[in-house]
C-alpha cells in the first residue's frame, strides 16, 4: 500500500540480508500512489484497490515455479526480526511443516490466541494456520490450494487446514522468529461484515475444518531441547 505508512522497505532489507535462503521477491502495489525508490525495483504488479487474495491468486499462478520450495505471503505492515528468512526456513524444513506462520509478538494485533509467541519455544504445532499477516506454504500444498473464497481470504484457512488434515501434513507456528504486527489495525480497510457473509457462503459448499480447531495447540518444541541451534 504505497499510499500509507508501511514496513515494506524493512522487508526488502530482510530479503537482501538472507544468507542461505534464495528468495524471489514479488511485490504488488495495490494503490495508484508511487512507491519509494527502494521499493520500485521489486514491484512486478500494480493492482489498484484489488482485494488481497484476488491479487495473491494471480501472482501465485504467474510467478510460482517448480523449483520454489516455499511460498511465503507477507503483508506490508509486519516487522520482521533479524535473520528472519534463514531462521524461519530452518525450522519449517526441520519440522516438515507444510503450512506455517511465524508467531506474533505479544503486543501484536491479532484474532487468535494460538498465533501468539510462546516463551522459550522454537515452534508449536497447530490444527489451523490463519491467512495473514504472514502465511507460508510448502511446495506440496501449493497445487491443492483453494484461493477462490472471499476476496480478502476469509475462510480460506479453514479449507487449507482441511487439506493438511486429510493428508496428515503438519502445521505449525514458529516462535523462534516472532513478527510484530502493530502498524495497522486488523481488517480495518474493508467491510468485515460483507467478508463474513462471503466466508459463510463459501464454507457452506466447501470442505473445511470446524471453527473450534483455532483453539487447538499440540506439541510445543522448546529451545532447551535443541541447544545446538543458534538463536
Amino acid at each position: 500500500m504505497a499510499d500509507r505508512p508501511s514496513l515494506v522497505e524493512d522487508l526488502i532489507k530482510s530479503v537482501e540480508e538472507s544468507k542461505y535462503a534464495q528468495i524471489d521477491l514479488v511485490i504488488t502495489n495495490n494503490t495508484n500512489a508511487f512507491p519509494s525508490a527502494v521499493v520500485k525495483p521489486y514491484i512486478k504488479y500494480i493492482m489498484s484497490k484489488t482485494p488481497k487474495f484476488v491479487a495473491v491468486a494471480r501472482i501465485m499462478k504467474e510467478q510460482v515455479r517448480p523449483y520454489h520450495d516455499y511460498v511465503i505471503i507477507i503483508d506490508d505492515d509486519v516487522k520482521l526480526p533479524t535473520a528472519f528468512f534463514d531462521r524461519y526456513f530452518q525450522v519449517a524444513r526441520g519440522l516438515g511443516l507444510i503450512l506455517s506462520q511465524p508467531a506474533l509478538t505479544l503486543d501484536s494485533l491479532g484474532f487468535h490466541r494460538f498465533c501468539y509467541q510462546i516463551d522459550e519455544a522454537i515452534a508449536h504445532l497447530v490444527s489451523f494456520v490463519e491467512i495473514g499477516p504472514v502465511t507460508c506454504f510448502e511446495r506440496r500444498i501449493i497445487p491443492l490450494l483453494r484461493l477462490d473464497g472471499s476476496p480478502m481470504g476469509w475462510g480460506l484457512d479453514f479449507v487449507w487446514a482441511r487439506i493438511c488434515q486429510d493428508k496428515h501434513w503438519p502445521m505449525g507456528v514458529i516462535d523462534l522468529v516472532s513478527v510484530q504486527h502493530t502498524l495497522r489495525e486488523v481488517a480495518k480497510g474493508y467491510d468485515k461484515k460483507n467478508e463474513s457473509l462471503l466466508m459463510d457462503e463459501y464454507l457452506s459448499k466447501t470442505r473445511h475444518v470446524p471453527f473450534f480447531v483455532r483453539d487447538i495447540v499440540g506439541q510445543i518444541i522448546f529451545k532447551k531441547d535443541y541447544p545446538e541451534l543458534n538463536y
